[in-house]
């Protein structure tokens, strides 16, 4: 952890909570990937730039243990494209088997 507070934010909504006992001892990039959806390389890049702080400590260090009773602040990227807008039903490609009887 750091004592660094000049965090450059990103555009998105903010993750702040107290850490319940359920999440104890589980490392911050998991932590991070269990209460957002986001995969873990996205949330190591959330930590590698100080977007989280734990207890106000900047976290950097992905495999940190969570303590039970902390608080967790993430400022959570701007969702892509690709996940805000999922591909309609209309372009999926549909399968279809038909069976024939033996003659």
């Amino acid at each position: 952890m750091s004592d660094r507070h000049d965090v450059d934010a990103f555009d998105g909504e903010v993750l702040d909570l107290v850490l319940p006992a359920t999440l104890d001892a589980i490392r911050v990039d998991r932590v991070l990937s269990m209460l957002t959806g986001l995969s873990r390389s996205e949330t190591s890049a959330m930590l590698a730039s100080g977007a989280v702080t734990l207890d106000d400590k900047v976290v950097v260090k992905a495999s940190l243990n969570v303590e039970a009773g902390q608080r967790l602040v993430a400022i959570l990227p701007v969702p892509t494209a690709a996940r805000s807008n999922p591909t309609p039903a209309s372009t999926w490609t549909w399968c279809s088997t038909t069976r024939t009887s033996a003659s």
